[in-house]
């Protein structure tokens, strides 16, 4: 049913702010204008329609199906789609990156426990020169405070690099199954996480033309997974040492979408 304003004009159907007919409402720009256009569905004729389109104010009248744009955006994305051969060559990078990583926590942890034992230590030579009665209380009370928590930050540094570990595991695992199957990934995710994919791999605004889609820049780790891709396709794996400088990705977080 449609909606009547104040003025007594019937009110085109709105659909949410953002809902599935949309998960690329922000993201993409008008060929025609360059401006960014929104997306609504109106009621008629029996059902409902999804558009995307330009805003009037830009005086631009340019509109997609919104099914038309969805489903040309997931053909896009299985470009990223890359073979096992790439993703095994990635992994090895990674772990390289993380072997690094765990050697340097390694000897940090070492170097934390190695302080902290200190602190107690130090705490031990405080309490009996007060004990012994050659420590004024309030001298006591505050150098025992400055130790306890300076032990208490040590202790929480060191908690942290067990957490860094962990996470960083994690990270791997989620990421393998993103970067296997990118286009089933987006496909699947939920109605927040179909944004953060997109921002992660296209960090500038998309253009649709009506069958496919352009835009200057990619992710430089998905941007290089490519051309690993097609130098297995060539047998010809270069793309090593470009690839070991951008792992792992900026900002791409699967676990969260």
């Amino acid at each position: 049913m449609h909606e009547t304003s104040i003025k007594g004009k019937k009110k085109p159907y709105q659909g949410k702010t953002r809902n599935d007919a949309f998960p690329l409402k922000g993201y993409v720009i008008c060929p025609n204008c360059g401006k960014l256009m929104t997306g609504s569905t109106s009621k008629g004729n029996g059902g409902h329609y999804s558009y995307y389109y330009c805003q009037r104010k830009y005086g631009c009248s340019k509109s997609y199906k919104a099914y038309i744009v969805n489903d040309a955006f997931e053909k896009e994305l299985t470009q990223f789609n890359v073979r096992k051969e790439a993703l095994d060559l990635y992994n090895m990078i990674l772990r390289d990156t993380f072997n690094t990583s765990d050697t340097e926590r390694d000897i940090k942890r070492k170097s934390l426990e190695a302080s902290i034992k200190q602190v107690k230590e130090q705490i031990g030579v405080l309490d009996e020169r007060f004990a012994s009665g050659n420590l004024p209380v309030e001298r006591y009370n505050r150098l025992s405070q400055n130790l306890e928590d300076r032990e208490n930050e040590l202790v929480m540094e060191h908690a942290t690099l067990g957490k860094a570990s962990a996470d960083y595991e994690k990270y791997v695992a989620t990421t393998n199954i993103l970067l296997s199957d990118v286009s089933g990934f987006y496909s699947k995710a939920s109605l927040m996480g179909k944004p953060k994919l997109i921002g992660s791999i296209y960090p500038e605004k998309l253009i649709f033309d009506g069958e496919k889609y352009r835009t200057e820049k990619i992710n430089q780790v998905f941007s290089l997974l490519l051309n690993v891709d097609k130098a297995f396709k060539r047998k010809q794996p270069d793309q090593k040492i470009e690839l070991s400088r951008v792992a792992p990705p900026s900002g791409l977080e699967p676990e969260t979408l």
